[in-house]
């Protein structure tokens, strides 16, 4: 499953969110929310549980199957949780992950390719303003 587009959303006073009509469909129930770097993480159900399966081999007991480049990569994966939409639609961010991706009322859900992401819709202009720049310089050169 891959991703496209952008929408706006926002989080309300308790930390909720509702997915954007243009993902649900595709993201399906009970979505998996995990760190990223400055922005929430969002997996669908079915990719999350491929996570375990990949995880179960990566920590096995046996070093004939242990990873150490994969166990850091998928050591943040581990942190996060499978939410799910309430009576009224909205799901209940861990408010560890609001407070380490800084979200604040408005929020952007992008593609992150196979995954969506949730950032701070400030943090995110201001991301790719610094990307814009860094482009500009490098043109320089």
């Amino acid at each position: 499953m891959i991703f496209f587009g952008e929408a706006q959303h926002t989080l309300d006073e308790k930390g909720r969110i509702r997915i954007p009509s243009i993902y649900k469909k595709d993201l399906g129930v009970n979505p998996y929310f995990t760190y990223g770097d400055g922005c929430i993480l969002v997996y669908t159900n079915e990719r999350a549980n491929k996570f375990k399966e990949e995880m179960n081999l990566i920590f096995n007991d046996d070093a004939e199957f242990y990873d150490e480049e994969k166990s850091e990569k998928y050591s943040d994966l581990m942190k996060g949780q499978f939410c799910q939409e309430d009576s009224q639609g909205r799901i209940l961010l861990p408010p560890a992950l609001v407070e380490d991706a800084g979200l604040t009322k408005n929020l952007v859900m992008t593609t992150g390719g196979n995954h969506l992401q949730i950032w701070d819709e400030d943090k995110l202009k201001e991301k790719r303003a610094a990307k814009r720049l860094a482009k500009l310089e490098i043109k320089k050169i």
